[in-house]
């Protein structure tokens, strides 16, 4: 390929050169681009970097933020309550089914990250 660099040198007008040459470009969650773009949505446009901005965007770190809001709000309801004559293991059950009770667990598990979101969102 330095070939073509040297024929680039020769050529009389070199903004009129064809390359050939493979150009990699990577782009911020490329299937989200495309929704933003056929769906016309100007926050995931701008979120996925198809906008200008004064800097790059991270479409992961905005979903982690949101999902942050939610399970804190969800933190702060009550937990509820059950029956104590209920059998422990369907009381375990029914705890996931808890707003609350998700919440805090996901904040006392310390498992809202970047990386977290960023597998969610890619599969």
């Amino acid at each position: 390929r330095i070939l073509e660099i040297a024929e680039v040198w020769q050529c009389e007008n070199e903004e009129e050169f064809m390359s050939q040459l493979p150009i990699h470009l990577d782009g911020s969650c490329n299937g989200l681009q495309h929704y933003a773009a056929i769906g016309r949505d100007k926050d995931g446009a701008k979120a996925v970097n198809l906008v200008p901005s004064d800097r790059p965007q991270d479409v992961y770190t905005v979903v982690l933020e949101i999902v942050k809001q939610k399970v804190l709000k969800d933190c702060e309801r009550p937990l509820k309550e059950y029956d104590s004559d209920m059998d422990a293991e369907k009381i375990a059950a029914l705890r996931w089914l808890d707003p609350a009770y998700c919440g805090r667990r996901l904040v006392d598990l310390d498992v809202l990250k970047r990386k977290v979101v960023k597998q969610t969102i890619m599969t």
